[in-house]
C-alpha cells in the first residue's frame, strides 16, 4: 500500500487539487 504509486498519486492529487484551485482563483482574479 505504501509502495502503491496510484495511492500516492491519489492522495497527492486530492491535496494538490483544492490547493491549486484555491491558489489559482485569487491569482487569476
Amino acid at each position: 500500500m505504501e509502495d502503491d504509486p496510484l495511492t500516492l498519486f491519489g492522495a497527492a492529487s486530492q491535496q494538490d487539487g483544492p490547493k491549486l484551485q484555491v491558489g489559482f482563483e485569487p491569482v487569476v482574479a
